[in-house]
């Protein structure tokens, strides 16, 4: 099976927290089409944060693109240092002040029409407070929402960053399956 081939790259643009980047793309059929692709520079983490209580940890923050604030789950790059882990890992101690146990619930590609970047989402559990000095520039509110709240939130659009909403709903599978495991148990 034939596929597309990057043929050449010219950069557009190139701001401080991405670039944007011409592909001239050869095509199966052998006709060259151009596409512009956002690089970010690098993969980025996310994390749904429950605690005992059952809790999900999410910010309250200014997201410019939108000119609006929003309810997301903690977030940001992944270092040219760092596994996607320890990047997750130091994200929710940056911006939560909690440390936990981790699990990649998924990798997913944010926008692949036009955006190069995956974010890897975690799920972290068993939280401990330990706060780390972030690089956020913008206010953060940490909102503790009970899981369920959050997962009904996602479904009446009152969440709407995918991003939160895929991992709410990834992490509502493992709920699930835990509370059913748990049943079978007592059973």
């Amino acid at each position: 099976m034939a596929c597309e081939q990057i043929i050449c790259t010219e950069t557009l643009f190139e701001g401080a927290i991405f670039r944007v980047l011409r592909h001239r793309l050869q095509l199966p059929s052998g006709r060259v089409v151009e596409r512009e692709v956002v690089d970010k520079g690098g993969d980025s983490v996310a994390i749904v944060a429950v605690d005992e209580n059952d809790n999900i940890y999410l910010l309250d923050e200014y997201c410019c693109a939108i000119d609006a604030r929003v309810l997301g789950l903690p977030k940001g790059m992944i270092d040219a240092d760092e596994s996607p882990e320890g990047a997750a890992l130091r994200e929710l101690r940056e911006e939560t002040g909690f440390a936990g146990n981790l699990r990649l619930l998924a990798r997913m590609s944010l926008s692949p029409g036009y955006l190069n970047q995956h974010s890897y989402v975690f799920l972290a559990t068993e939280l401990k407070a330990a706060p780390l000095d972030g690089d956020e520039e913008h206010a953060l509110t940490v909102v503790p929402v009970p899981f369920m709240d959050a997962f009904r939130m996602a479904r009446e659009g009152k969440i709407s960053d995918a991003r939160t909403i895929a991992g709410i709903a990834l992490a509502m599978d493992v709920r699930e399956r835990r509370l059913a495991q748990a049943a079978l148990s007592a059973s």
